[in-house]
């Protein structure tokens, strides 16, 4: 799958804290193998290789678990897999620290609406 929207991954792993620390470091670049290499469908099969997406808004918006930071993304499924041009995509729309998150998003689905709203990435 086509993965974009890494420059706000890059902030994340830019900062000072973060330069050292082999976990976090590890646990992203994970993520952006896994997402890389995907061919996921649909849902299922996109949990069933990261049980640590979860969802944020039912349109396909999933905040994904690197190490003890958090990374919204937009996920959308190869339609027709027989379509070599179409990959997929996963878009990430946001990145930071667990206590960042909280501050943005409250850990209220409501918020995060509201943040997915304002930008136009839903009605």
């Amino acid at each position: 799958m086509e993965l974009t929207g890494l420059d706000k991954l890059r902030r994340l792993t830019g900062k000072k804290k973060h330069r050292g620390d082999s976990k976090f470091m590890k646990a992203v670049n994970k993520f952006k193998k896994d997402v890389k290499n995907a061919t996921w469908k649909n849902q299922v099969e996109m949990l069933k290789d990261r049980p640590d997406f979860d969802s944020a808004h039912p349109d396909g918006f999933y905040f994904a678990e690197l190490n003890v930071h958090r990374a919204m993304i937009m996920v959308e499924f190869i339609i027709d897999p027989e379509d070599k041009e179409d990959e997929g995509e996963v878009e990430l729309l946001w990145a930071g620290t667990h206590d960042e998150y909280i501050a943005t998003f409250g850990n209220n689905k409501d918020i995060i609406a509201k943040w997915l709203r304002t930008r136009g990435r839903i009605s």
